[in-house]
C-alpha cells in the first residue's frame, strides 16, 4: 500500500495527534510536578480536549487516510466533536472533585485523554484491526480509571468485574472477526460487507456474527451483557462515572453501526434481529432493576442499560440518525445529573445515596431544579430533550411496521419513568435529613450543572438543529 506523504496525512489525524500529545504532556507534567494534585493538570487536559475538538472542524470532510483504514465520513465528523465536548464538560465538572479525591491526581486526566483517543480512532475506523486496537486503547484506560480509588473495596470489585468481562467480550469479538475474515478474505469493513453471506462456511459465518453481536452488546451495555455497568458506575469515583456515562456511549453506537450495519453485508438483517432481541431484554432489565436501587450512580447505571436499548431499537429499525440523537440527548442528561452530584458532594464524600437527596429543594433549590430537569429528560417527559429522543425512536419503529415493539417500548418507558420521578419527589416532598443532606456549595460546579440542565431544556424546545445534524451525518 503506497501511502501519501506525511504532510498530507497529519491534517486528517490532527485531533488524535493532539490528544496523544496532551496525554503525554499530562503524564510528564504529573511526574515532575512538586504538588501531588496540581490543579493546572486539569486545565492542561481541558485545553487538550478543546483543541482536539477544534481540530475536527478543520479536517476535510469525506476524506480517508492510510488507504481507507481511517474514515472521516459524516458520522465520524459529528460523533467526534460530540464526545470531545462531553469529555470537556466532564473535565469542567470534575476538576475540583478530582483534586480532592484520593488516588486520582494526574493519572485521572491522562487516562481520560488516552481513553478519548481510543474513542476518536474507533469512530473513524474503516479497518477491523484499527477498530479493535482503538477499542482496546479505550478499554484498558477505562479499567484503570475504575480502579483508581485505591483502598476502596467497591472500586476494586467493580474494576475486576469490568476487566474480566471486558476481556471476555474482547476475545469473543476478536474470534468473531477472525471467522468473518476467513469468509471475506479482507480486513476492511467494505470487504466484510462484500464477502458476507457466501455459500461456503455459512455456519462459521453465523457463529462469527453471534460472537460479534455479543461483543458489541457488551460495549453498549445491553442485557444480558450489562452486569459490569451498574457496578462500574457505583464503584468508580464520581469523576470517572461521569466520564464513562458520556463519550463512550457515542463511540459504542458508532461501533455497532460500523460492524453490524456497514460491515454486515448480507448478514446485516440477521445481526439487527439479534440486536432487537438484546434491546428488548435491555428495556425490561434496565427499567425494572432501576426501580429498586437506593444509590443514584447505580440507578443511572441501570438507566443506561435501558436507554441504550432504545438507541439499539432505532438502529435496528434503520434510523441511525434517531439512534445518534437519542444517545446524544441521553448522555447530556446523564452528565447533568452527575454534575449536580459532583456539585453537592461535600469534602470528597459523594452524595450518592438517595436518602442524601431528601429535602434538597428547600436547601439547594437551584441544584434540585437542575437535577429534576435532567432526570425528567431521562424519563422522556416533555418539553425536555429526552421526550424527542423517545418520540423519534417510536416513530422509527412504527415506520418500519414494528407496532408491537413500539407498544412494548412505550410501556417500558412508562414503567421506567417511576425511578426518576422517585428521586424528584424525594427532593421536593421529603423532609431534609440533617445528617445526610448535602450541604457543600461548589459554586463553579453548580453553575456548570445549571448550564447543562439548561441545554437539556433548550434541546427539548428547539431540537431541530441537532436532529438535522444527525440526519446530515447519514
Amino acid at each position: 500500500m503506497n501511502l501519501p506523504p506525511w504532510s498530507e496525512l497529519w491534517p486528517l489525524v490532527l485531533p488524535e495527534l493532539v490528544l496523544l500529545g496532551g496525554a503525554c504532556a499530562v503524564l510528564l507534567a504529573d511526574a515532575f510536578s512538586v504538588r501531588r494534585h496540581a490543579p493546572w493538570l486539569g486545565h492542561l487536559a481541558l485545553i487538550t480536549v478543546l483543541a482536539a475538538a477544534a481540530a475536527v472542524a478543520v479536517t476535510p470532510p469525506g476524506a480517508t487516510a492510510f488507504g481507507g483504514q481511517f474514515l472521516l465520513d459524516g458520522a465520524a465528523r459529528l460523533a467526534k466533536p460530540a464526545l470531545l465536548l462531553f469529555t470537556a464538560a466532564v473535565f469542567l465538572y470534575a476538576r475540583r472533585a478530582a483534586a480532592r479525591a484520593p488516588g486520582l491526581g494526574g493519572a485521572y486526566w491522562a487516562l481520560c485523554l488516552l481513553a478519548t483517543l481510543g474513542l476518536c480512532v474507533l469512530c473513524s475506523a474503516g479497518h477491523v484491526l484499527v477498530l479493535y486496537l482503538a477499542l482496546e486503547v479505550y478499554g484498558v484506560s477505562a479499567y484503570a480509571l475504575v480502579a483508581l480509588r485505591r483502598g476502596s473495596v467497591a472500586a476494586a470489585e467493580a474494576a475486576m468485574k469490568f476487566f474480566v468481562l471486558g476481556a471476555l467480550a474482547s476475545a469473543l469479538l476478536l474470534y468473531g472477526l477472525s471467522l468473518w475474515y476467513g469468509a471475506s478474505g479482507g480486513l476492511y469493513l467494505t470487504a466484510f460487507a462484500a464477502g458476507a453471506a457466501t455459500p461456503d462456511g455459512l455456519g462459521l459465518q453465523h457463529l462469527g456474527l453471534a460472537l460479534i453481536v455479543a461483543g458489541v452488546a457488551f460495549k453498549l451495555g445491553l442485557a444480558p451483557f450489562h452486569w459490569w455497568l451498574p457496578d462500574a458506575y457505583q464503584g468508580a469515583p464520581a469523576p470517572v462515572t461521569a466520564f464513562l456515562a458520556g463519550a463512550p456511549k457515542v463511540a459504542a453506537l458508532l461501533l455497532a453501526l460500523r460492524l453490524l450495519v456497514e460491515g454486515g453485508g448480507g448478514f446485516a438483517a440477521d445481526a439487527l434481529r439479534l440486536l432487537v432481541a438484546l434491546a428488548v431484554i435491555a428495556l425490561a432489565v434496565g427499567n425494572l432493576l432501576a426501580l429498586w436501587q437506593d444509590d443514584l450512580k447505580r440507578m443511572l447505571g441501570y438507566s443506561a442499560v435501558a436507554q441504550l436499548g432504545y438507541a439499539a431499537l432505532a438502529l435496528a429499525a434503520g434510523a441511525p440518525a434517531a439512534a445518534l440523537f437519542y444517545v446524544l440527548v441521553y448522555a447530556l442528561a446523564t452528565l447533568g445529573a452527575l454534575a449536580v452530584l459532583l456539585a453537592v458532594s461535600r469534602h470528597g464524600r459523594e452524595a450518592a445515596a438517595l436518602d442524601a437527596w431528601a429535602g434538597l429543594a428547600a436547601s439547594r433549590p437551584g441544584a434540585a431544579a437542575a437535577m429534576s430537569l435532567c432526570l425528567l429528560s431521562l424519563a422522556g417527559l416533555p418539553p425536555l430533550a429526552g421526550f424527542h429522543g423517545k418520540w423519534w425512536v417510536i416513530q422509527a419503529l412504527l415506520e418500519r411496521g414494528w407496532t408491537g415493539l413500539a407498544v412494548y417500548a412505550l410501556v417500558l418507558s412508562a414503567i421506567g419513568a417511576y425511578y426518576p420521578l422517585k428521586v424528584v419527589a424525594r427532593m421536593v416532598f421529603d423532609p431534609p435529613a440533617a445528617a445526610a443532606a448535602p450541604a457543600a456549595r461548589d459554586r463553579p460546579a453548580s453553575w456548570l450543572a445549571a448550564a447543562n440542565a439548561a441545554g437539556v431544556l433548550a434541546l427539548g424546545v428547539w431540537p431541530g438543529g441537532l436532529l438535522e445534524a444527525c440526519l446530515a451525518a447519514f
